[in-house]
């Protein structure tokens, strides 16, 4: 049986009831470590896996993003995601030279890998390179026509050309594919851009 006294000398002097800061986040940084097993066999393959961990999540950008560069140089991997995941972490830090630099090596690995055509249209509109930008778009709705983000994104860049025409069509596509998938918001978002197009349009 617990005592008064014991009790007393076991409280926090701490009030427990009152407010605390919460931290502005719980994410981590730093350098992401296997969990199990603990070490991995020096291959190739495993050092790019390695290598790809740290910038996946954006948690290890500042040394992860050299390293896995330099995996990449090293071992020259045959597939494009590897190339897309550093043009992905270049992406994170606003460095879109580096960006188009690597989707560009993704994609002469494979050239109708979508994911690096997509980022490579970001890129080259974030530099203002809108013709590249239309160019990799215009592919990436090539091989994918039900991509309602990319249909949209082309729309975009052709209203940044002054190509309405081009940018109705492409925002008409959006606009039904996203209602075809029952997204009302992404939908709205295409009717709003159908809308600004028709008023620069003069209709």
């Amino acid at each position: 049986v617990m005592t008064d006294h014991y009790i007393q000398r076991r409280r926090p002097a701490a009030d427990l009831l009152a407010p605390r800061a919460e931290p502005d986040s719980y994410e981590y940084r730093g350098e992401v470590a296997l969990y199990y097993p603990p070490q991995l066999e020096s291959t190739p393959e495993n050092e790019l896996y390695l290598a790809l961990a740290q910038v996946q999540q954006g948690a290890n950008l500042a040394s992860g993003i050299p390293r896995l560069e330099r995996a990449i140089e090293q071992h020259r991997p045959t597939r494009p995601d590897i190339y897309y995941e550093l043009a992905r972490a270049y992406a994170r830090t606003s460095n879109f030279a580096a960006v188009v630099r690597w989707c560009e090596e993704a994609l002469s690995r494979d050239g109708t890998f979508v994911p690096a055509l997509k980022e490579l249209a970001t890129a080259a509109m974030k530099t203002g390179r809108l013709a590249d930008a239309a160019r990799a778009l215009e592919k990436a709705v090539a091989l994918g026509p039900n991509d309602g983000y990319a249909q949209a994104d082309l729309g975009n860049v052709y209203l940044q050309q002054g190509i309405t025409a081009k940018a109705l069509l492409d925002f008409q596509r959006a606009e039904a594919l996203f209602s075809g998938i029952g997204d009302p918001y992404l939908a709205a978002k295409a009717t709003h851009n159908l809308g600004y197009t028709y008023l620069l349009d003069g209709d």
